[in-house]
């Protein structure tokens, strides 16, 4: 039997995490604890995903500069690039002292990412599912690419999944006008915050749901059926990228395994490896 494989598309993001040690001093120095990595949530679902054992290749767009050649270099899994002339997007990431952040984001390269390529790539690779970031169909600049995406793989008979992501872009975006433009999808993936935005949208859809809900652990739902996992206890230092991570383990779990039980609780695992160090990767 051949190894699952799962095709995501999004956001690659040089990530600097920043978490201060005493209060911000606006005009001098604050001592910090800081790292810098590669992020971006479609990578990091992928990255997820491969950690999980299955095949996983991620496609997105990144920049000629140096920023691109380091975040490139990061990457232990397959990729392939749409080269972009604007900068790698990078990302700011603050972090609190209960773990949660602030980021400030420069989307750069990614608001590049075209119809052609995605289109292209799920031609070459053919995979047994197709993850798609919500930040490219929350961004102005890609959404038709991404929807030209989710048409394509619904035709070659690829499921599609994609994710919330973020509530500031969701709620400028409109959460039914994000649900209409992910017509074709059969998963959609967000935390608690993000749900509750789109909840009252989602009632005439048909859609399988996979929420995060922090420290209470996740809940899938499938036709009616609903199942629900706790979290695993562990110390939370940095919350980045949990929910992307939860994302690309459950998604590998069902490929590899169709209970969702199962799933969820290699999700958890997953996210709790995240959320006890700084940064995503």
């Amino acid at each position: 039997m051949s190894t699952p494989h799962l095709l995501v598309a999004g956001h690659i993001m040089m990530d600097v995490i920043v978490r201060p040690e005493s209060a911000i001093a606006p005009t001098s120095d604050t001592p910090s604890e800081v790292s810098i990595s590669r992020g971006g949530a479609g990578a990091n679902i992928a990255r997820s995903a491969h950690a999980a054992g299955i095949t996983a290749t991620f496609v997105g767009a990144i920049g000629d500069d140096l920023i691109g050649k380091l975040v490139a270099s990061q990457f232990d899994f397959p990729v392939q690039f749409q080269p972009s002339p604007q900068p790698t997007g990078s990302l700011v990431a603050l972090v609190h002292a209960d773990g949660q952040r602030a980021m400030l984001t420069q989307a750069g390269a990614n608001d590049d990412l075209s119809a052609d390529f995605l289109t292209q790539a799920l031609d070459t690779h053919q995979p047994d599912w197709f993850h798609l970031s919500g930040y490219v169909i929350l961004s102005p600049a890609t959404r038709a690419a991404g929807r030209a995406a989710i048409a394509h793989a619904r035709q070659l008979g690829i499921p599609v999944s994609t994710d919330a992501c973020s509530v500031g872009p969701l709620m400028t975006m409109g959460p039914k006008n994000f649900i209409d433009a992910i017509n074709g999808i059969t998963l959609l993936c967000s935390n608690a915050e993000e749900f509750d935005v789109l909840a009252s949208h989602l009632g005439g859809t048909d859609l399988d749901l996979l929420t995060t809900l922090g420290a209470a652990g996740a809940r899938f739902s499938h036709h009616g059926d609903r199942w629900e996992v706790p979290a695993v206890a562990t110390q939370v230092v940095d919350t980045t990228g949990a929910g992307d991570a939860a994302t690309g383990a459950f998604l590998a779990s069902r490929l590899l395994n169709p209970d969702p039980e199962l799933a969820l609780r290699a999700a958890m695992r997953q996210a709790a490896e995240v959320i006890s160090r700084l940064g995503a990767h």
